[in-house]
């Protein structure tokens, strides 16, 4: 224990260290194991309600199409009793709303290309969907009986929806020969919190009662799932994944039909649905479910201060307190330190008038000058933290301390958050110079020279941290269920991210990087960012672990995540737009599958922000085939796509730049070769979108001081981004606007996109304004020849020359033309299908500097970094084709 005297380094008036004294039992082991119970009369160390299962409603009768809408009811999967269990729940006038997925749903990839134009092409990217995993109304236990086409479409109804699963073959091979011919990489992308879109249900919730049991597995631990057989007249079922033959608990059992199935099948979700969420029970709890925590680490350093990243961030977190929309209602609890060359604590305590700081600038010893009231409740506290947060941009706005001691404010945040765990949200103007880490700034000098080898090795040796000093505090952070977020704003060329975005990327963070970074100009973007952290529904003190069925296995993970033991992933933190990505194989002594599926279930044991501890678990089936053709025809691009990218981004890392580049190229050939006389219509776009992966920033060649920083950014965000997002980064959209048909209609929802064109400067002329999206931001670029009516209607000013690019997002539609109104309304609604992240707009008059940065995203063009068109491209990976090379658009 530290001495009760005043320490070195402490503001006056500052109070003595004291340690924390919770009042919660000690848990050693980690609720990530799945160890320990928690007794009803524990202490709840948070001030939050014990966990408790709502009233359970139970439904009958015949499956319909559609399988429910919000509210989401839970089930609770204790059997009813007596001759009327077969119907209980059922009244007059009502049919149960549980059973499948309506198959005339919009789909979340057709929604977001719907208006793309299929001309010549043959495919349309973006908007491969694949139709083996659509639903029908007619649910089957599979049987033997029926036909083998019959069985495969009956299965596939049951699995989980694609827009939380996309497995990269709809039909996996059946033999490790066929698997080779194929070269196609044989894996699946998780999106497990994913949304569900507009019109499509929410996850339905499964309650096994009083029974404190949830129905598993008893050797592979495998939940219980739509695929399971049922014998012994349903006192036993077999365990899809293992074969095992389990004992059916008492509180579970079900008569069979005469088809094998359980009577009860479509009244309960786990048996008819591929994603469901169970209410975890005592033994998936070490201590109470943790509350929300969000606590705030930001530089206040001259940088930082003069750019305008402290007041911006202070409006932001402000915005998102009073918009009340932080999860967790009353339980949620905020914090908030400042830094330089010293760490500056507040006290919070809503029965202060002010907030009070303390200051602790020995950084060789750091301590916790409060015991309590660094971490408040939200709701206790809010006035307190306003107050703070309205008086800190004046407070700090003749600071000239240049340099910062991120890495000791990293600790600091962890000394007061790790009693509970939560997300760390961290912002920096620039590398840390003092205190722990502190960074020294790698000589980018001997990049510069003659032999090239030598210079791909120093590209390589960049993307790498300089010192594991980051890495080694990840366990730690992962062990106390933190997770950080990192802000980087910058106007430093090089702050060495690749040393610090270890301590993003395993604790299952996310990493936002703004070079140039002013407030002016990027401000909305941060801040909006911002709102998004603290306000989106999170999960809280996860894990994640993948299971495949007997005779493959799992090669690889992809992700943002600490990766324990054998298969085990932590995150401490994750939400509903981070993906995570498995690619499987044949065992190393099988040459032809096992069974006629292989079946892959993903479970993420997690708290969510209601304080409730939840397993979310989809299983899907894929089967298994002797053809190559259909093998082929079952490929969904995108997956594809994704999963190559993640492995070229591991290649580079871990051998050299250029090897990850060649692999792109290598892996397109392979999957082409075999379709030489005629490309599959599930692979044309193939090609195209490994262009796009070469030209994107994670792979293409920068000789710019910062491209290392900008790199490994992207790789950090490519590693979880979500699926759609990654294509769009790969092949942007690019509208003609000047040419777009604009007449103004009655409801803004139903905005219809101007045509999508080629990614290509030949379909551009000097007369017209063009819109490009890359997911990331936004580019408008203005010909020199557009007619001044445009610019008026659009800008209010008399010329392109009177335009100001910085000033001219926030004067579209001012005027109060039609034109103008539909070019804002187009950009929010761009905005709001690709949020998070906020795309800033960026105004490009033709021959402005910004232009390269445009025409940078026209893949199908020569571009700096690759030079090579679509057709050079094309003929490269395919050159000895017969196959006609497949059209672009033409419009």
């Amino acid at each position: 224990m530290k001495s009760s005297q005043s320490r070195p380094g402490m503001a006056p008036n500052t109070f003595p260290f004291q340690p924390s004294t919770g009042t919660g039992q000690t848990v050693s082991k980690s609720p990530f194991e799945n160890l320990g119970t928690i007794n009803s009369s524990t202490n709840n160390t948070y001030g939050i309600s014990s966990h408790h299962n709502p009233a359970a409603n139970q439904y009958g009768g015949p499956p319909k199409a559609q399988y429910g809408s919000p509210p989401v009811p839970v089930f609770n999967n204790t059997n009813p009793i007596g001759p009327l269990a077969a119907t209980v729940g059922a009244t007059q006038g009502t049919s149960a709303s549980y059973g499948t997925f309506q198959p005339t749903g919009p789909s979340m990839m057709s929604q977001v290309y719907s208006n793309r134009v299929n001309t010549n092409l043959g495919f349309i990217p973006g908007n491969t969907q694949c139709s083996n995993f659509e639903t029908s109304s007619n649910l089957m236990q599979h049987q033997t009986s029926i036909s083998s086409q019959s069985i495969i479409s009956e299965i596939q109804h049951l699995n989980s929806p694609s827009y939380f699963v996309r497995p990269t073959v709809a039909k996996v091979p059946n033999s490790a020969s066929l698997k080779q011919k194929a070269h196609i990489p044989v894996g699946l992308v998780f999106q497990p919190l994913a949304n569900p879109p507009p019109g499509y249900p929410e996850v339905p919730t499964v309650s096994f009662g009083s029974s404190g049991i949830i129905v598993r597995c008893k050797p592979c631990r495998t939940y219980i799932n739509p695929f399971v057989k049922w014998e012994a007249g349903g006192r036993r079922w077999v365990c899809n994944m293992c074969g095992f033959s389990n004992e059916t608990p008492s509180f579970y059992f079900c008569g069979l039909d005469e088809q094998g199935g359980r009577t009860d099948r479509y009244e309960r979700p786990e048996l008819s649905i591929g994603s469901v969420e169970f209410i975890a029970t005592a033994e998936y709890m070490v201590r109470p479910p943790q509350p929300p925590v969000y606590f705030i680490v930001l530089d206040v350093s001259l940088p930082s201060v003069s750019s305008g990243l402290v007041e911006t961030v202070c409006s932001a977190v402000k915005a998102a307190l009073l918009s009340d929309n932080i999860p967790g209602g009353g339980r949620a609890l905020i914090g908030i330190i400042t830094y330089d060359t010293s760490i500056h604590f507040y006290n919070l305590n809503p029965n202060l008038s002010q907030p009070q700081m303390l200051i602790v600038s020995d950084l060789s010893d750091l301590f916790l000058p409060l015991s309590d009231d660094i971490l408040v409740n939200v709701a206790d506290s809010t006035q307190s933290i306003i107050n703070l947060l309205d008086n800190l941009p004046t407070l700090w706005r003749n600071n000239r301390v240049v340099e910062n001691c991120m890495g000791s404010a990293i600790k600091a945040a962890f000394m007061a958050m790790r009693h509970i765990g939560g997300k760390m949200i961290l912002f920096a103007s620039t590398a840390p110079t003092v205190g722990d880490q502190a960074i020294k700034i790698r000589d980018h000098a001997r990049q510069g020279g003659k032999d090239s080898e030598k210079v791909l090795d120093r590209e390589v040796e960049l993307l790498r941290p300089a010192n594991d000093g980051y890495s080694n505090f990840v366990h730690a952070m992962v062990r106390t269920y933190i997770s950080v977020d990192l802000f980087m704003c910058t106007s430093q060329p090089y702050v060495d991210l690749p040393t610090i975005a270890p301590i993003v990327k395993k604790t299952s963070g996310d990493l936002i990087y703004i070079y140039g970074f002013n407030a002016y100009l990027h401000g909305q973007k941060l801040r909006e960012d911002i709102i998004s952290v603290l306000t989106k529904s999170s999960a809280w003190e996860a894990c994640l672990r993948f299971r495949v069925s007997r005779g493959w296995k799992i090669t690889n993970w992809y992700g943002n995540f600490y990766f324990s033991g054998t298969d085990l992933l932590l995150a401490p933190s994750c939400h509903s737009d981070q993906s995570y990505s498995i690619v499987i194989d044949m065992e190393d002594n099988v040459t032809v599958a096992p069974d006629p599926f292989v079946y892959i279930q993903a479970a993420l044991l997690h708290t969510n922000s209601d304080g409730e501890r939840r397993i979310r678990v989809h299983t899907i089936a894929l089967p298994a085939t002797q053809n190559y053709i259909e093998l082929a025809s079952s490929m969904d691009v995108q997956a594809t796509v994704s999963i190559i990218c993640q492995q070229a981004m591991d290649i580079s890392l871990h051998s050299k730049l250029l090897d990850g580049r060649n692999y792109l190229q290598t892996i397109c050939s392979q999957i082409l070769l075999p379709q030489s006389n005629q490309i599959a219509e599930s692979a044309k776009s193939l090609p195209l979108y490994i262009l796009g992966v070469l030209k994107c920033p994670a792979f293409k060649d920068c000789k710019e001081a910062s491209q290392s920083d900008l790199r490994i950014y992207h790789w950090t965000r490519l590693a979880s981004l979500r699926l759609e997002s990654q294509i769009i980064l790969f092949y942007p959209r690019l509208f003609c606007l000047s040419s777009w048909n604009h007449q103004q209609q009655e409801n803004e929802q139903s905005l219809v996109l101007p045509p999508m064109l080629n990614l290509t400067a030949e379909q551009m002329t000097q007369s017209a304004a063009y819109l490009l999206e890359d997911g990331e931001s936004m580019y408008l670029w203005l010909g020199r020849a557009i007619p001044t009516s445009f610019i008026q209607q659009i800008f209010g000013v008399a010329s392109l020359d009177q335009l100001h690019p910085d000033y001219a997002e926030t004067v579209i539609g001012s005027t109060g033309g039609p034109l103008g109104i539909k070019i804002a309304g187009l950009l929010h609604n761009i905005r709001e299908q690709r949020k998070p992240p906020f795309m800033k707009l960026y105004v490009i008059r033709q021959g402005d500097p910004l232009e390269n940065r445009f025409f940078q995203s026209l893949v199908e063009d020569k571009t700096q970094g690759f030079m090579l068109s679509y057709q050079d491209f094309f003929n490269k990976v395919m050159p000895r084709t017969t196959a006609a090379i497949p059209q672009r658009y033409a419009h």
